[in-house]
């Protein structure tokens, strides 16, 4: 199946209750830098906000015009994943990039990633190009959350070149890639972020897709934005909170890698990675139990290590309960690996892209 799109950046901004956080968004969006000719434009995604989100969004666009025009878009079903499918689908242009409502790019970021897009390897189908997400902070930080690295921020390898996921903020897909993935059957499982809850992996879960179906992801460390942290996030309840919430996610992902394995609805593949998994968070966690009895001791290295052992607990309880993932999901995600045969012309998007 071949689909018809226009060269060109569409950016999707996905919001929920974010008349607090747009301004920060939309003024880095306004200092962008238009390579010439290149086509882009904004998408405002508004996810069942009640602060009325999008006439603020359309009020400040107006007194503060953009280079490039605004689209304003509703997605009633809470969720992160809902909200990018309907931008995703409602995108004019060839790549979608992922600008979350307390990301601000670069001045240089679309001048960046079309630099890159020229530089991608000819042979590489790489249908997600990654950049990083540099942390602003409200408030001075303690010193572990500069170590301990959540919410999209850090690099995500040591250099440019491919990877296996990347997380979603800052993230430019390949919209043709996701296309081809939509008319097989893909439909994300995870909601992603809701509402207030702290539930993620939905970007995780789309990099495990593409790389099921032949696609390739890739890390570029010149495409960089800010992300801007609030300082209610910066302590250890919270990050407790988001690890106890998000890590269950990661049960998900066990099943796209148990695809290639699978045979019929049998859940041996999954059980056998959920042992293995559980198996390497034993020793994690023996091993950072020996560390609480070190004499030697830096600032903000027990709180690293109360982070670390809570986030392997964690995953060891989930692994523990992977039952209802293994019911539920796992006969859906087979019968879609199934009918991908008939799907999926790969084509390098940088062929694609002028």
């Amino acid at each position: 199946m071949e689909f018809a799109l226009i060269p060109g950046i569409s950016i999707l901004m996905c919001c929920h209750n974010s008349r607090q956080k747009l301004p920060f968004s939309l003024q880095h969006l306004q200092a962008l830098h238009i390579p010439n000719g290149m086509n882009v434009e904004l998408l405002v995604v508004d996810n069942a906000s009640t602060d009325d989100t999008l006439s603020f969004a359309r009020e400040y666009v107006q007194k503060h015009p953009l280079p490039f025009p605004v689209h304003y878009l509703q997605e009633p079903q809470l969720g992160l994943s809902f909200a990018r499918l309907t931008g995703i689908l409602a995108a004019r242009y060839e790549f979608v990039l992922f600008c979350d409502d307390d990301n601000g790019l670069y001045p240089d970021y679309l001048e960046q990633a079309l630099q890159c897009l020229h530089q991608l390897p000819e042979h590489e189908a790489i249908a997600m190009i990654g950049g990083q997400g540099i942390a602003v902070f409200e408030t001075p930080p303690p010193v572990w959350a500069r170590q301990f690295h959540l919410f999209g921020c850090g690099p995500q390898a040591q250099r440019s070149g491919p990877v296996r996921q990347l997380y979603g903020a800052g993230s430019l897909l390949w919209k043709k890639a996701f296309l081809h993935l939509h008319a097989a059957g893909f439909r994300w499982l995870l909601t992603d972020r809701q509402g207030e809850r702290l539930t993620s992996g939905g970007d995780f879960e789309l990099c495990a897709a593409l790389q099921i179906c032949g696609y390739r992801l890739w890390y570029a460390e010149n495409l960089r934005f800010a992300h801007f942290l609030t300082a209610t996030r910066l302590s250890l309840p919270y990050y407790q909170r988001f690890i106890r919430e998000a890590s269950v996610s990661e049960n998900f992902f066990l099943l796209y890698h148990a695809l290639p394995h699978a045979r019929g609805h049998s859940r041996w593949p999954v059980r056998w990675l959920a042992l293995r998994e559980a198996g390497y968070h034993v020793w994690r966690l023996f091993a950072l139990l020996l560390k609480t009895f070190s004499m030697h001791t830096r600032p903000g290295s027990r709180e690293l290590r109360r982070l670390r052992i809570f986030y392997h607990s964690s995953r060891l309880h989930h692994l523990m309960h992977i039952k209802r993932e293994l019911h539920n999901s796992w006969p859906l995600l087979v019968d879609w690996y199934r009918n991908l045969n008939n799907h999926l012309p790969q084509t390098s998007p940088k062929q694609r892209f002028v």
